[in-house]
């Protein structure tokens, strides 16, 4: 078996738990060996989540190197507290039975240093690109990750003399329908089919449209969800008790159905605002349903207008943030009004892809936003130059910002609301990725590079001044 991870991968980390004690209880059966994802550019190595990742990195190869037999257990400590990798490996390391020293001369040496290089090297060889990534007798797995799907998939792989192997419990048969909707351009029901079919090993599975009269009666009986959504019945129960997949805590319970809907959009009741049809019966078709007032299609240009919906915490809005000046300088926008990439989950809470201190900061940008306009990207500026920092307040103060009401109003209901608001907003234009960026209150486009930004905001501002230098000329033939 290979695994190829990162050390600050959080999906690394619910692997292990499900993998580890396998491994364990399969020690005289498996050879187990961890390989890692990252680069190396002119003799530098990198991982996606920092140098404290790649000092994680050299602290695991050097532990399978030394202490191959521990690697499991080392892992697995490591997993439960990754934003503090690699601070504390030691206790780790000594749990497991491990040389401290030999450990910690080794990722500090010129052989942990070369393992990591030619692991990295490795992985590339072999194309992977995502962590984790598993081969179980040299077959890249992609199936389920709970413990009972593991260990079937290793015992067939060559270890079946294993006494773990000898009696298999069988395999729960789960029933399961994607409910789409022909109208919905962004349903894509091969995504969900084809997560079903890694999940479930036995799947029997059917695809309904909401369209059909079968389609509907199942929308209505399992509760109205937005599409496209799964629909499980019961038997989805047998197999989750003491299995893992990834999205088994999202199952909404709907009578005798379990829905998923992750990340659906599309409301099949109601207006759809650019077909020409009267969609939800009110008489009122496209623009002239007050429900489409906030679609993409129905918003009034604003010709000028500049705006950019992000995440606090994301560093691609942070460049996109950087190159902010030379943006309002080329194009004569004064102010750019802020939105933040929030959604709201089905028990009513709101999420952000960084977490609850990216939610946090969140609603400081829009408090200031919303009462200090004029020192909103200034503040917003500062704080997105270190995004992790949790200490904001200088930030405030750079910014001429009273800390105290900017705290006041963040942690209170003004606060909740704003981004709440934001979070509406986001769904009705289905603005998901940081950066996204709106011209004339109307034409989203995505970019980080200055010239990018202005070349796309200008292509809808072409009669602005300040724009004619960066409109695209079209070159043609005179007869």
């Amino acid at each position: 078996m290979e695994l190829y991870v990162m050390s600050k991968c959080p999906y690394c980390a619910q692997l292990m738990e499900e993998l580890g004690p396998l491994l364990e209880d399969l020690r005289d059966h498996v050879d187990f060996r961890v390989g890692f994802v990252g680069s190396e550019v002119e003799g530098k190595l990198s991982a996606m989540h920092g140098e404290t990742e790649v000092a994680g990195n050299l602290l695991e190869i050097c532990m399978q190197r030394l202490h191959g037999h521990a690697l499991p257990s080392f892992l697995r400590c490591m997993g439960r507290n990754l934003r503090a990798i690699p601070e504390g490996w030691e206790s780790c390391a000594t749990a497991a039975g491990a040389d401290v020293k030999a450990v910690r001369d080794c990722a500090g040496g010129d052989e942990g240093w070369r393992l990591l290089r030619d692991s990295y090297r490795e992985s590339s060889a072999r194309m992977v690109r995502g962590s984790p990534t598993l081969f179980i007798g040299g077959v890249q797995y992609q199936g389920n990750r709970s413990r009972d799907s593991l260990l079937r998939k290793i015992c067939g792989a060559g270890a079946s003399r294993a006494p773990q192997c000898q009696d298999l419990a069988p395999i729960p048969r789960v029933r399961a329908v994607i409910l789409s909707d022909r109208r919905c351009a962004d349903c894509r029901a091969g995504y969900w089919r084809s997560l079903l079919e890694r999940t479930f090993e036995n799947l029997d599975l059917t695809e309904l449209d909401y369209g059909d009269p079968d389609g509907k009666a199942l929308h209505t009986a399992a509760g109205k969800p937005l599409l496209p959504a799964v629909v499980l019945d019961a038997s989805v129960d047998a197999f989750a008790k003491g299995s893992t997949f990834p999205f088994k805590d999202r199952l909404q319970e709907q009578g005798n159905y379990r829905v998923l809907a992750m990340g659906s959009k599309f409301d099949p009741t109601a207006e759809i605002c650019d077909n020409g049809i009267d969609d939800n019966g009110d008489r009122k078709a496209d623009c002239r349903d007050p429900t489409c007032r906030n679609s993409i299609s129905c918003r009034p240009e604003k010709p000028g207008e500049l705006s950019l919906f992000l995440m606090s915490q994301c560093p691609f809005a942070a460049r996109a943030m950087e190159t902010l000046p030379e943006v309002l300088k080329a194009t004569g926008v004064r102010e750019v009004r802020l939105h933040f990439v929030v959604s709201v989950d089905h028990d009513g809470q709101m999420r952000s892809l960084h977490g609850p201190e990216e939610l946090a900061e969140d609603r400081r940008m829009a408090c200031v936003q919303k009462n200090t306009p004029a020192k909103s990207l200034a503040y917003a500026s500062c704080r997105m130059r270190n995004p992790r920092d949790p200490v904001w307040e200088p930030c405030a103060t750079e910014a001429g910002l009273n800390s105290v009401t900017v705290a006041s109003c963040a942690d209170g209901a003004e606060g909740e609301r704003l981004l709440r608001e934001d979070a509406k907003l986001g769904s009705q234009l289905g603005i998901q990725a940081s950066p996204t960026w709106f011209a004339n209150n109307r034409y989203p486009f995505n970019g980080i590079q200055a010239q990018d930004v202005i070349t796309k905001y200008c292509a809808h501002n072409q009669k602005r001044a300040a724009c004619r230098a960066f409109v695209p000329k079209v070159e043609r033939e005179n007869p």
